[in-house]
């Protein structure tokens, strides 16, 4: 991969953790990444994905209608982690340290679990980190990205964006 000062890590677009939402919030989660994910093909900036494994049980591969748009990103690096982090006994830290990144957009699921504890670790190395609206989906059924406390948390501890468009801006600059 090559040198770059910013990445995208997608966390967990996996079925398994998918059929958890209404096909409206699916479709609206997958189209905003699928943004993403040609702003990453169109502009090489990497894209680093994750897939889940637990106890040994792999939750399969990353949704379909991402991965054929992932397939045309020329700098993705598709890993496995066990853990919640992305951080977590994965070569991550290391990899974004030999692209000499410093700012990472983080999406996917779960806003509570996965996407909070791997922006944990990112702010704890020191990265900046992008969360946006629309980009992340939580384990709640009501539609919301985010609990109330879990937007208030994201607000204080990273560069919080009420929308795609913001979000991709703020990875082209």
């Amino acid at each position: 991969m090559k040198t770059s000062k910013t990445a995208v890590i997608l966390i967990d677009m996996q079925d398994f953790f998918l059929k958890q939402h209404t096909p409206e919030n699916r479709r609206a989660l997958i189209a905003n990444q699928s943004k993403v994910i040609e702003c990453c093909q169109k502009n090489k900036i990497p894209l680093i994905l994750f897939e889940y494994k637990t106890r040994g049980i792999y939750r399969g591969s990353t949704t379909k209608s991402l991965l054929e748009k992932i397939k045309k990103v020329p700098e993705v690096l598709t890993l496995i982690k066990e853990s919640n982090s992305a951080f977590t006994d994965t070569d991550l830290h290391a990899i974004l340290t030999a692209m000499k990144c410093k700012k990472l957009l983080v999406m996917g699921i779960n806003a509570n679990a996965c996407v909070q504890d791997t922006t944990i670790s990112a702010i704890q190395r020191g990265y900046k980190v992008v969360i946006a609206k629309g980009l992340t989906a939580s384990t709640l059924q009501d539609g919301k990205d985010f609990s109330p406390k879990n937007e208030a948390w994201y607000k204080e501890h990273s560069l919080f964006l009420e929308n795609t468009q913001d979000a991709i801006k703020e990875i082209l600059h």
